[in-house]
């Protein structure tokens, strides 16, 4: 028998066009306007990647500063990025569909083992729920959050 997962589901409409939040999936240049400090993406399938989170705050940053690895699985320009999350191997997955207005972004990071490690799976719910809204704030006005909400360098 198979063992059970579960998936963080996270929905954003975003008031642009897909074209325009596609590469700040993808390029290091553009992930770091929005999600980690530092970034290094060689978006191709099969490519590499590596995210820094780091912190300003040195109490913080003792605990919180950690890297991803990972790989990118599918990526469909404009539609789709899927890649591997180092995090108790699961899977995040980006899709974008245009509508009315802009663009619905659907991220699903899968493959959660079911009642195990709840404190990471609480954390990476939050942390979603905060860059894609930081995503949102960033290509609609402008805005980078994570300096004043979470005490991240912000290198934008």
């Amino acid at each position: 028998m198979a063992n059970k997962t579960r998936s963080i589901k996270l929905s954003q409409k975003i008031a642009a066009p897909a074209s325009k939040i596609y590469p700040k999936l993808i390029e290091s240049k553009e992930l770091t306007r929005w999600f980690p400090t530092r970034a290094e993406s060689d978006p191709v399938v099969g490519g590499h990647y590596m995210l820094a989170f780091e912190f300003t705050d040195k109490s913080v940053a003792e605990k919180g500063n950690h890297t991803r690895k990972g790989q990118f699985l599918d990526l469909k320009p404009n539609e789709r990025v899927r890649y591997t999350w180092e995090v108790d191997n699961t899977e995040v997955t980006f899709d974008l569909k245009q509508s009315t207005g802009g663009t619905e972004i659907d991220l699903i990071h899968s493959g959660w083992p079911e009642g195990e490690d709840e404190a990471a799976y609480q954390s990476h719910t939050r942390g979603w729920q905060f860059f894609l809204s930081n995503l949102k704030t960033l290509i609609e006005d402008g805005v980078d959050n994570r300096a004043t909400a979470m005490g991240m360098e912000a290198k934008s």
